[in-house]
């Protein structure tokens, strides 16, 4: 899927001596990410091979176009898979991981074993722009 969902990097790799998939994500994701990690994640399961997430992410590209195509029903299928596949899932915080990116990829509660991050890593379910909105409102 190299040239779809270009915010996704995906590859299969061999860590520690053990086949893994690793999904790399940057910026802001669309149906065409969320499709393309979901997908991966059913074919790792699959394999029986692990996931793991590198997020460095800001949450979903919110436009008219994005919500008519199908951005929630996409965004749904992924945590639906991310919840509902048993095999081991581990997250890795390498830069932002806020909003819906923080709560599909980067959540024990999305069904991820364990979850780190990096010194720096910026963590929030919430995006970083309503954060703000929310603190200056109160």
């Amino acid at each position: 899927y190299e040239g779809y969902g270009k915010n996704v990097t995906t590859a299969l790799i061999k860590l520690g001596g053990f086949k893994v998939g690793v999904a790399s994500t940057s910026g802001k994701l669309s149906t065409k990410e969320l499709k393309k990690i979901a997908r991966f994640e059913q074919l790792l399961e699959s394999l029986g091979l692990p996931f793991v997430s590198l997020v460095d992410s800001d949450g979903l590209e919110s436009s008219l176009k994005e919500e008519d195509a199908g951005l929630i029903a996409d965004y749904s299928k992924l945590v639906y898979v991310l919840n509902n596949t048993a095999n081991v899932k581990l997250s890795v915080a390498c830069g932002k991981a806020t909003g819906a990116s923080y709560v599909a990829l980067c959540s024990r509660e999305t069904g991820f074993d364990n979850v780190v991050a990096w010194d720096g890593a910026v963590i929030s379910p919430l995006a970083t722009d309503t954060a703000v909105f929310e603190a200056i409102r109160k």
